[in-house]
Order: structure tokens, then sequence, then C-alpha cells
């Protein structure tokens, strides 16, 4: 990779409950050799972490910090009243935002990273994702398991405890814990859930063969974990994930979706629902859903297989496989369809404007088209 790219990792954090999980947890477990480590002392690399007053003093007397700032230049930026932290999710893209609109972020040269305080990655991840900018790549999405954040807190803690200078935790073994511990906002993505699937949203769908500690996945929608900062200001919008995307000008050559090997870990309170009814899963409100919420950029994430295997010694069951392939294909049949209803869409918009321009619309068209 070019010397004059450079990473700036971006965490916004806030209170006393996300801030003991990052700094006691989530941070530890990327100061790994793979991770933080492997983006190596380039100019221009920063770890930026907006969050308040209060919780920057926290983060600055705890152990981690210690060890994050021999690796990478800390910067704090401050949030306290200038972003309404009572909206979480509003206020996760508005940190994002202020991070991304410094000075010392240059177009087309510094790779934002959007990590989150109670998420981790399987070390190698960020040592991967300086490979891919090498090769081109200016957006980089991922996948996330959800699990138990209690009892993964505390297998975490014994194992940072034991090896504080580098907790990595084997690919597989943290695939088998994570299907282990895994968080029902999750297994509300997996067709084979005793529990109930989430009709109402299914923006993931999951086949988890939990015997055998296997992990399959489409996803319309995921994270996007690195992104180029583009030429021009971009509107995150509400999420990152959302209308940030849509903001986006690069071409989908230039994405690339991590199939296997690297998956955010999410550590969530084992009490948190959806909120929504479950019930057994249904093709039809699969395939309404992508009619409904999925644009060119999504069908080329969902076309992605991401694989784990908690266990490499069995192959996948060759059942599963046919199982998931006619699924895909299925659902894949109706992206035309998919297109023709956002056409229709966004006519019936058009007609809406203009019954109550008047007309006015088209006759100024016409005069811009005719003169």
């Amino acid at each position: 990779m070019a010397s004059k790219e450079h990473f700036h990792l971006i965490v916004p954090v806030w209170g006393k409950v996300y801030t003991a999980l990052f700094t006691d947890v989530c941070l530890p477990m990327l100061l790994t050799p793979g991770n933080i480590a492997a983006l190596g002392r380039r100019p221009g690399n920063q770890f930026v972490i907006v969050t308040t007053w209060k919780d920057q003093l926290a983060i600055r007397n705890s152990p981690s910090y210690e060890r994050l700032k021999a690796l990478i230049e800390v910067e704090f930026i401050l949030a306290d009243a200038l972003i309404d932290l009572g909206n979480s999710h509003k206020a996760m893209s508005d940190c994002y935002a202020m991070a991304m609109r410094r000075e010392s972020v240059v177009s087309g040269e510094t790779c934002l990273l959007f990590l989150t305080p109670d998420s981790f990655w399987p070390d190698g991840t960020f040592r991967r994702l300086a490979e891919l900018v090498d090769q081109g790549f200016k957006v980089i999405m991922a996948g996330g398991l959800r699990v138990n954040s209690e009892p993964m807190s505390d297998i975490l803690h014994e194992r940072i405890a034991r090896s504080p200078d580098n907790p990595a935790i084997p690919l597989v073994e943290l695939v088998r814990l994570a299907l282990k511990n895994i968080h029902q906002l999750s297994t509300a993505f997996n067709v084979f859930s005793r529990t109930g699937f989430l009709n109402i949203w299914p923006s993931h769908i999951y086949w988890i063969n939990e015997p055998d500690q296997q992990f399959i996945a489409h996803c319309f929608h995921l994270h996007p974990l690195l992104v180029v900062a583009p030429r021009s200001v971009t509107d995150i919008g509400t999420t990152i994930d959302g209308e940030f995307l849509n903001n986006l000008h690069y071409p989908l050559d230039r994405y690339h979706v991590i199939q296997n090997d690297y998956i955010a870990i999410e550590l969530t309170p084992t009490d948190r629902d959806w909120g929504q009814p479950l019930g057994p899963p249904s093709i039809d409100q699969i395939i309404r859903f992508s009619l409904l919420h999925a644009n060119s950029r999504h069908w080329h994430f969902f076309g992605k297989r991401i694989v784990l295997n908690g266990s490499p010694e069995k192959p996948i069951d060759p059942l599963i496989e046919i199982l998931v392939d006619k699924t895909v294909r299925r659902i894949q049949r109706n992206r035309r369809l998919a297109m023709i209803v956002q056409a229709l869409r966004l006519h019936r918009i058009a007609v809406g404007v203009e019954r109550r321009l008047g007309g006015r619309l088209t006759k100024l068209l016409a005069r811009l088209l005719f003169r």
C-alpha cells in the first residue's frame, strides 16, 4: 500500500457501562498483533475517540489506554452539548460525522474505520483491511454476530487477565464461543431457530447448524467497516449503514464484502429483544422485504455468502448447502421485479410532485429541453 494512505479508527463511546465495556473488553481485543499493531506507525494513523468530558477521563485512566498510546496516535473529540446523546443511533452517526470532517482527514488517502465500543474483530482483521485497500477497494463491508454480553464478557475478561499482551482467540475457538453464546437478536435471523424468525425485517438470513457450530449467511444490509474518505463531503444521514452508503459515489466494483475469517463480535445485553413478533420463516416476507428495501448495492451484498465453521474437520452438510442455494436463487429471481417496483415508486413520487406543482414542472422541463 502506498505510504500516503493511512488509517483513522473512529469509536463513539459514552456512558459508564459502554465506556467500561470498551476499555476493559473490546479495546484489549483490538490491541493484538494482527489488528491495531498490524497497521504500523505510518504517518497520519490515528485512533479517534468521540466521547464526553467525563468518559474521556475514565478512558485515559484505563490500562488499555496506555497500551493504545504506545501503538498509535490517539485523539479525543468531546461531544458534550454538541450532539444529542438521547437518540443513540443518530448520535453514533453524528459522532462519526464529527470525526470525518476534521482537517486531518484527506480525501482519497484517509481510510476511515467505523468501530463501535461494544464490539471487536478477530485478530488479523485490520491486517486484511490494509491488504484490501492495497488492492484498490474503497469500501469494505462486513457482518457481525451478536452474543450475550454477560457470559461472553466473563470469558473475555479471563482471557485478557491470563494473556494481557496478546489475548487474541483463535478463529475456530472464537466461532464456537460466539455460536454457543449467540444472542436472541441474531437467532431471530436464523431460519432454523426454534424461537421464531424476524419476518418483518429480514435484512440478514442465517442458516446456523448448532450441533456442528457452523454458520452461513446472506445479508442485504452490512456494516461499512472501512471507507476511503470520499472526494467531497458526504452526508451520513440517519445511520452509517443506510443513507451514508447511498450518498457515496464509489462504483460497485470498488466494494468488497468480507465473506469468511473476519466478523464482528457484538456484545449485547441478554434481555434485549427486537420488540417485534417472530414466527416461522416466510419466503414471501423475505421477498417482499427485498422488493421494498434493497437497491443494487444491497443485492450485490446479498449475493456474497458468509461462512464461518467452528468445526473445520467437518464439511458443511450438503442438505443445508442445497437449502441455502435454493432459497438464495428464489430471492434473486425477484431482482428484476424489484427494479420495476422501485421505478414505479419513483414515478409515483414524480407524479405527486407534478400534481402539487400544478403542471409547472413539465412546462419548465419542456422549455429547457426544446428551447
